[in-house]
């Protein structure tokens, strides 16, 4: 039974090692470079922010908007307002506003089963920092695409 386990071994650590290779990084995973970070923004972030916030009182709403419309969501379903709750933080972040994000993390809070955000709380300036340069980095991207679609058209 030794003999067989040493051959186990060797072959777990080969696939181990397979799959950290072909990890691919994302954009937004460098910019945090905290794991913790990157999985609450991650799951967070839309990747329009402008295209994906929409309530039935206002196309472009403010943080505080839709903070306010989650906590009316929060008695009906507890997905819905968790999805309006991030959306609200991901405007927050944007809009660099750390007392709403305080309040949005308060309120989330409650509900929450688990720590919410906790990557985001750690360091709020630097959460901040990232989102701002991940939606740069789209607009930019944005305008790069548009510019070449007017080239070739």
């Amino acid at each position: 039974m030794g003999f067989l386990d040493r051959f186990r071994k060797k072959g777990d650590k080969k696939t181990e090692n397979k799959e950290e290779v072909n990890k691919p990084v994302t954009e937004l995973e460098k910019m945090c470079g905290d794991a913790e970070l990157y999985n609450d923004l991650g799951r967070m972030l839309p990747l329009n922010l402008n295209s994906a916030i929409k309530i039935p009182t206002n196309d472009n709403p403010s943080a505080s908007e839709l903070r306010k419309y989650a906590a009316q969501l929060k008695n009906k379903g507890d997905i819905q307002a968790r999805n309006f709750y991030d959306l609200a933080m991901a405007k927050a972040l944007m809009e660099g506003n750390q007392s709403e994000i305080q309040t949005i993390y308060d309120e989330r809070k409650e509900s929450a089963s688990s720590e919410p955000y906790a990557g985001i709380m750690r360091d709020i300036g630097r959460a901040i920092k990232v989102t701002t340069e991940f939606y740069a980095k789209q607009a930019e991207q944005k305008k790069k695409e548009a510019e070449q679609k007017k080239e070739t058209a």
